[in-house]
C-alpha cells in the first residue's frame, strides 16, 4: 500500500540513520511535493502506521515536531525483578548540535549488584532512543569490588572552552556508596564524545552514609567560567539538611571551599536545588522544603552563582493565581517568549490541592517575578512509590519546545522512564486551552460538551477534558498576520462569530469549518503570556460576557480589559 508523506517528514524519520553514519541522503527540503515512502526500503515498518503529518516551515525543534499525534516514548522498562522502583530520576539535556542525551537511576536485582548508569541518545529530538553507553565507578573499591553509580545523576555539556575542560565536553555527576554502606560520595565522570566513553573526573564531596550523607547534585557555569556544583547537604550538625555549593577553576578537577546557601536549622530540610540561568542573565535556584506541609517547593534569585540572598531565608513559595503549589523533587528550565520575553517553567512531582496527572508544571513570564502559572505535564503518572520522583524538564535551544523526561508507572511499583515534548509558543497543529486574564480558574468550554452545530461556547472550570482544548490549524498567512482555526478537539467543529455577525457582542458558537472569515483568528501578544483573539473578518476581539455565571464568549471592539486578554498554554 502506497504512504505518502511530504519530504520535510521523511527527513525527521531518518534522521537516527543518519547519526549512526549508516545512511547518506540529500533531498531538496524546500519541494512542495509529496514522496511514497514505500520507496525507500530502508525505512523499517517501524513507521507504517505513519497517518497524517502537518507542515512546518523552520528546520528546528518546531519542524521536530510537525507530525501529529503523541510523542510520548519509553527508553528504560525495568527489570522484572528488579528493586523497587525499577528506575528513577532521569535526566535530559540538548546538546549544543541538537542532540539530546539522557541518563537516570537504575534499580538493579538487588544491592550485590553493582549499579550503572545507563545513557542514551536521540538524534531526531526525542522521537527515538538507542543506549549508547553506562557509567560504571571505576573510582572507588578495588576493580573486582566497586561501589558503582547508585542514585540522582546530573548531567551538563560545557558551553565554551575553560580551564582543564574544552567545549562540548559532558559532565555526568551522581551518588555512588560504598558496599557496606559507610560512606558516600559524589563522584564526577566526563566524556569527549558525546556520552559514548567515559573516565572519572573528581570527586565533590564525601560524607558518612548514616549520620552526614550528601545528596543530588546539579552542575552549572558562571560567567567567571568556574563550574559549580549545588548539593543537598547533611554534614552540619547545626541543619537537619542544607542546600551548599562548591566551585572549581580547572573544569571539574579539583574543588573549592564549601559555601552554604540554603540553611534553615534543625526543624526544615531545603534540598533538591536545580540553578538556572534566566533569559534577564539572572539565576534561579528552585528547591523543596521537606518538613512543610506538601514539602512546596521555593526559590531564590541572585545575579550570581557565588552569592545568594541570606542562607537562613526560606525564599519564595511558587504558588500559581488560583492557588496551587507544586511540591516535591524540583526542577526549572527557562528560555525566550515570542521575541522579547521569557518562559521560566518550574516542575514538581505532585502539587497541592492535587490532581490525577501527578503535577501541573508552572510558568512564569517574567523572569521568575510575578504571576505563576499552570500549565499542562506532557507525562502522565499517578504517585504510588516513587512515580514521578525527580522528573527533568528543558526548553529546547530555539525556544520552542518543552522537553520531559519522568519515571512513569509501569508495572505494580515500578517504574519506566518515559519521554515526551510540548510546544512552548503557539504552533500550527497543536492543541491548547484558553484562559481569560479576567478569569484564571476558568477555561473556553463547548457548553455541555456538545457536539452539535452551533453550540455554545462559555466558561468552565478548568478539566482535562477535550472539549476545553482547541487546535490551532493555520488558515491562511498574509503578510499583515497569520489565521488560525480553532478546532474543539472534542466535537471537531471550529470556534465561529455566530451568524459571521459584525456586531459588538455577538456570541461565538462553533461550527463545522466554511471556509469564512468568521472562524480565523489572529495572534497579537500582550505581554505576560497573554494575547487578543482577533476575528479576521469583523476586526474585533474575543471577550467574556460580562453577565451569567458561567459566561458566553462573545467579540467587542478592543479595549484592553483583561476580559479580552487570553492565556493560550498547550495541552496533549
Amino acid at each position: 500500500m502506497k504512504k505518502n508523506i511530504r519530504l520535510e517528514t521523511l527527513a525527521v524519520l531518518i534522521t537516527s540513520l543518519f547519526c549512526s553514519g549508516s545512511l547518506h541522503l540529500e533531498a531538496d527540503l524546500n519541494t512542495d511535493n509529496f514522496v511514497d515512502i514505500s520507496d525507500f526500503g530502508i525505512l523499517s515498518s517501524d513507521y507504517s502506521g505513519i497517518e497524517d503529518f502537518y507542515l512546518i516551515e523552520e528546520l528546528n525543534s518546531e519542524w521536530l515536531l510537525a507530525s501529529s499525534g503523541n510523542y510520548e516514548q519509553d527508553l528504560y522498562l525495568p527489570l522484572g525483578n528488579a528493586m523497587v522502583p525499577g528506575s528513577s530520576y532521569p535526566r535530559v539535556i540538548e546538546l549544543s548540535n541538537g542532540n539530546l542525551v539522557a541518563t537516570f537511576s537504575r534499580f538493579p536485582e538487588d544491592y550485590s549488584k553493582v549499579p550503572y548508569f545507563p545513557v542514551y541518545k536521540s538524534c531526531d529530538g526525542g522521537r527515538s532512543w538507542n543506549k549508547i553507553s553506562e557509567i560504571h565507578d571505576t573510582h572507588n573499591g578495588s576493580s573486582s569490588i566497586r561501589w558503582g553509580m547508585r542514585w540522582q545523576p546530573v548531567l551538563f555539556e560545557m558551553p565554551r572552552d575553560v580551564v582543564g575542560c574544552p567545549e562540548g565536553a559532558i559532565l555526568c555527576a551522581g551518588i555512588t556508596v560504598s558496599p557496606d554502606w559507610q560512606h558516600i560520595k559524589i563522584d564526577v565522570y566526563r566524556s569527549l564524545d558525546e556520552g559514548l566513553s567515559w573516565s572519572y573526573l573528581s570527586t565533590v564531596a564525601e560524607g558518612n552514609w548514616g549520620s552526614q550523607p550528601i545528596w543530588e547534585p546539579f552542575f552549572t557555569l558562571g560567567d567567571d567560567d568556574k563550574l559549580y556544583c549545588f548539593f543537598s547537604d547533611e554534614r552540619d550538625p547545626e541543619h537537619e539538611q542544607k542546600i551548599s555549593h562548591k566551585s572549581s577553576s580547572t573544569g571539574g578537577y579539583f574543588w573549592g571551599d564549601l559555601t552554604e546557601d540554603v540553611a534553615l536549622g534543625t526543624n526544615l530540610r531545603p534540598g533538591m536545588p536545580i540553578v538556572e540561568r534566566m533569559p534577564n542573565g539572572e539565576y534561579i535556584m528552585v528547591y523543596e522544603i521537606v518538613k512543610l506541609q506538601g514539602n512546596p517547593i521555593y526559590y531564590k534569585i541572585s545575579s550570581s552563582l557565588s552569592n545568594w540572598p541570606d542562607s537562613s531565608q526560606r525564599g519564595t513559595k511558587i504558588t500559581s493565581e488560583c492557588g496551587y503549589t507544586p511540591g516535591s523533587s524540583p526542577f526549572v528550565t527557562s528560555g525566550t517568549y515570542n521575541q522579547n520575553g521569557s518562559a521560566v517553567i518550574v516542575s514538581g512531582m505532585f502539587q497541592s490541592p492535587g490532581t490525577a496527572r501527578g503535577s501541573d508544571n508552572f510558568i512564569n513570564f517574567n523572569n521568575a517575578r510575578g504571576s505563576w502559572y499552570r500549565m499542562q505535564n506532557p507525562l502522565e503518572y499517578q504517585i504510588y512509590n516513587k512515580e514521578g520522583y525527580s522528573r527533568s524538564i528543558e526548553i529546547s535551544s530555539d525556544n520552542t519546545t518543552l522537553y520531559s523526561m519522568a519515571p512513569v508507572n509501569h508495572q505494580g511499583e515500578k517504574a519506566k522512564i518515559s519521554f515526551n515534548m510540548l510546544p512552548i509558543k503557539i504552533m500550527n497543529g497543536f492543541n491548547y486551552r484558553l484562559t481569560p486574564a479576567s478569569h484564571l480558574n476558568l477555561n473556553a468550554d463547548v457548553e455541555s460538551a456538545s457536539n452539535e452545530n452551533g453550540a455554545a461556547v462559555i466558561l468552565w472550570d478548568i478539566l482535562d477534558n477535550p472539549n476545553q482544548s482547541w487546535k490551532f490549524e493555520i488558515a491562511e498567512k498574509t503578510e499583515q498576520a497569520t489565521y488560525y482555526k480553532l478546532k474543539n478537539i472534542n466535537s471537531s467543529q471550529y470556534l465561529a462569530v455566530g451568524g459571521g455577525s459584525m456586531y459588538d457582542g455577538a456570541t461565538l458558537c462553533q461550527w463545522p469549518e466554511t471556509g469564512n472569515h468568521s472562524q480565523h483568528w489572529s495572534l497579537e501578544y500582550t505581554g505576560g503570556g497573554f494575547y487578543y483573539l482577533q476575528a479576521r473578518h469583523s476586526g474585533k476581539v474575543l471577550q467574556v460576557n460580562p453577565n451569567g455565571i458561567h459566561k458566553r464568549l462573545v467579540q467587542y471592539t478592543k479595549n484592553g480589559s483583561d476580559e479580552q486578554r487570553w492565556l493560550i498554554l498547550p495541552v496533549e
